[in-house]
């Protein structure tokens, strides 16, 4: 064994001791129980030691990166949303800040080097390091400019006002001698540290500046604009340097320049990166892909790698030096909301990020950065799923603004993504013909697809004064029903050459859901105020009203087949009501959390309803009792949930970004065996701190937070997501509980890689 090989065993093993750092605080155990399965097949620390261990469950993980997501450090400490994170120059310190403080941290523990920096209850608007890297330097809400010592903590002479406008944005010139501030009101000003003076403000054109960022050889200031314009500034001379950098549609959210100033990375409002050659300012890249707004950019050491985050979630990492973008980026995911902000160490071995879930992340991004891509899948909450009448087709509607179409059988996206909603998409519904599909959106507008090809059918459907909350096609395919939070419930008729709104019904609040009766005669709305009114077709006029004075809003109904009965979630139950007289006919409890979603399966005999426990519930629907299995699987509030035709799955959707496709029968016959087999142990657990828990509280197993509700087990769901886990228990032994140290195997000592 040579100094190489220990010295890539112990870079390893230290990743997987903080990459699973969060199970093992827990319990010892889950070293071997959680860790090792969950762990890269690349890992040396799983090579070496797996084949030492029996019983353990194996996990086959598809969509992430072969080095299981390079996430090898989360710091957790801060307790509202991550604004900042940076790198200190010298790279041994890291620096993140929230609303009223800051952290620091060793780079090379993870531990924080003394207590939280505060400003005196101020609001951080920036941080930045002094280029000796002994100072940190934050800019504040209301115009404060703090600076303490870094070793210590301490404050640096009393703190100073700036400006009457809160700091934005604030930089250090590596002289250390120049500070640029952007305030509020969108104005640049510099200020000479050294002797406490403003020197000037810098505008072109009277632009609203957003970011500065100087050079590495102190010649130049960078700002970036609103409007997606970038200038660069002789700051000394107070003059700009030749023309602006155009190209960007948005507000620019970040300007970096790479650490030899040869160029100048830029992110912007409008979902793209482009990088600049300084001295010849031509634009050399225009990096497309992330699925929001472009928060952070920074470039490594060399110019040969460039990190990007952004409001989807993701971390995406550039192969600078691939002229023709063959080399798809590595993306990074972990991160639960918007990623605020990125910095690369001085080695360019390592990203820091900081995001809206109050964490901070350190990434490994060492050797080859190829990624595995991502499975397709939406990337943000799936607010809505159909399934088409002959049950072949899923379509499902989420807050990234997409829609995509899938085949229910393989899984598989049939066709590109449906684009077109300038909002998040809040609803759809194939036509009972499986011709169409509709969606409705917050942007107001409801747009009509060819359910076969995917493309936009007829130009947007306008009427609507607000969100279309619900949307629903009639028996006939002929007529479309819309719900708006603008207190209207529109009919649309689509069987004429430009579909256009036939009818207004208008209701007394916003309307956020609406379904057609199967015989097509009347429309249910359910609205904010826990009303249920039923409407007639034809006139419009109200022929029935339901209310139940605890239900807040109605999120859901659902029509029995026969149309005798309405069913609707109300809190944390269900609701049914007898359509011809208004009484209420069952009242169900069980679920822990608000039901978001009902819906009766084809022969009318069970109600599913998903709630914001993160659980699917079976109900009989004639008794009102609840039916077993309660579906566990999701790891987000479930929001919607639909039959197939022929009753035999249940398509579920929820906040954590995922679809699943659950087997009725094979749920039920799974669930029967929770006692003796243990993946049906593993299936029916519930996520609880990001643990898969018994029924008894027992801890089974600890999940890593990008395969959080996106577990296959049993094989009685699917699931529709960009990343998965296929987890198995070999011959369906699986040692947990007090028998957890019979998973040792000494035989196999000789079978060991090391």
């Amino acid at each position: 064994m040579t100094a190489d090989d220990v010295s890539f065993f112990l870079r390893d093993a230290s990743a997987f001791v903080t990459s699973f750092d969060e199970a093992i605080k827990v319990s010892a155990a889950h070293i071997y129980l959680s860790a090792l399965p969950f762990a890269s097949p690349n890992s040396l620390v799983r090579q070496c030691f797996s084949p030492l261990f029996t019983g353990l469950p194996s996990i086959e993980t598809s969509g992430v990166d072969d080095f299981g997501g390079r996430c090898v450090l989360v710091l957790g400490e801060h307790d509202q949303i991550v604004t900042k994170v940076v790198y200190s120059p010298n790279g041994k310190v890291l620096a993140s800040s929230s609303d009223n403080y800051v952290r620091l941290w060793d780079t090379c523990s993870g531990v924080e080097i003394c207590k939280p920096l505060e400003c005196a209850g101020e609001q951080i608007g920036s941080i930045t390091f002094t280029p000796d890297s002994q100072s940190l330097v934050a800019g504040t809400s209301v115009g404060s400019l703090f600076r303490w010592d870094v070793p210590t903590g301490h404050p640096l002479l009393p703190h100073c006002h700036q400006h009457t406008n809160n700091i934005r944005e604030v930089a250090v010139s590596p002289d250390g001698k120049t500070i640029a501030f952007v305030f509020g009101n969108w104005s640049m000003c510099l200020w000479r540290s050294d002797t406490d003076q403003s020197t000037c403000n810098l505008q072109g054109d009277g632009s609203l500046v957003c970011v500065v960022s100087f050079s590495p050889d102190d010649t130049t200031l960078a700002s970036g604009e609103t409007n997606g314009t970038v200038r660069l500034w002789d700051y000394r001379l107070r003059r700009l340097i030749g023309e602006p950098l155009r190209g960007h549609r948005g507000v620019i959210h970040k300007v970096a320049f790479s650490p030899d100033g040869v160029l100048l990375a830029v992110a912007s409002y409008d979902r793209a990166v482009r990088v600049w050659d300084v001295k010849s300012r031509h634009q050399l890249r225009n990096y497309c892909g992330h699925q929001g707004w472009v928060k952070s950019v920074a470039l490594a050491l060399g110019g040969r790698v460039l990190a990007s985050s952004s409001a989807d979630c993701a971390i995406r990492v550039w192969n600078l030096c691939d002229d023709g973008y063959t080399t798809s980026p590595l993306i990074l995911r972990g991160h639960n909301d918007v990623v605020s902000a990125v910095c690369i160490s001085n080695d360019g071995l390592h990203i820091a990020s900081c995001s809206s879930d109050s964490t901070v992340r350190l990434w490994d991004i060492g050797g080859n950065y190829s990624s595995v891509l991502p499975l397709e899948g939406h990337t943000n909450w799936v607010n809505a799923v159909t399934v088409s009448t002959e049950g072949r087709l899923v379509a499902s509607a989420s807050r990234d603004g997409s829609v995509r179409v899938w085949d229910a059988h393989t899984c598989e996206q049939i066709c590109t993504p449906l684009l077109g909603h300038t909002g998040p998409v809040r609803s759809v519904a194939f036509s009972h013909d499986g011709q169409w599909i509709v969606t409705g959106s917050d942007d107001t507008t409801l747009r009509l697809w060819d359910a076969q090809t995917g493309q936009l059918a007829q130009s947007e459907l306008r009427g609507h004064g607000g969100p279309v909350n619900s949307v629903a096609f009639s028996p006939e395919s002929l007529h479309i029903a819309s719900g708006s939070s603008d207190c209207t419930i529109r009919i649309w008729n689509i069987g004429i050459e430009k579909p256009t709104s036939t009818q207004q019904i208008k209701s007394n609040h916003s309307v956020f859901c609406v379904c057609y009766s199967g015989d097509g005669r009347v429309i249910a709305a359910g609205d904010d105020f826990g009303y249920i009114r039923i409407f007639d077709v034809v006139t419009g006029h109200q022929v029935q009203s339901f209310r139940n004075s605890n239900a807040g809003r109605i999120e859901s109904l659902s029509f029995s087949p026969d149309g005798a009965r309405i069913v609707s979630g109300a809190a944390a139950k269900i609701i049914g009501f007898d359509v011809s007289t208004g009484n209420l006919v069952f009242d169900a409890r069980g679920h822990a959390g608000c039901v978001n979603t009902v819906a009766y399966s084809p022969d009318g005999q069970i109600i599913a309803s998903g709630a914001l426990d993160r659980t699917v519930r079976l109900w009989d629907a004639k008794t009102a009792e609840a039916v077993e299995p309660v579906l566990h699987g999701h790891s987000g509030a479930v929001i919607s949930v639909v039959f197939s035709p022929d009753g035999r799955t249940l398509v579920t959707s929820g906040s954590d970004m995922t679809i699943r496709l659950w087997d009725m029968e094979k749920a039920k016959s799974l669930a029967a065996q929770r006692e003796q087999n243990a993946l049906a142990l593993l299936a029916f657990a519930q996520y609880r701190d990001g643990w898969l828990v018994s029924q008894t509280g027992e801890l089974l197993l600890w999940v890593p937070p990008e395969y959080r509700g996106r577990l296959e087990i049993g094989g009685h769901s699917r699931i529709i997501a960009t990343r998965r886990a296929i987890v198995t228990v070999k011959d369906g032994a699986l040692h947990h509980g007090e028998q957890w140290t019979q998973c040792w195997s000494p035989n196999n000592l000789n079978s060991s890689s090391w």
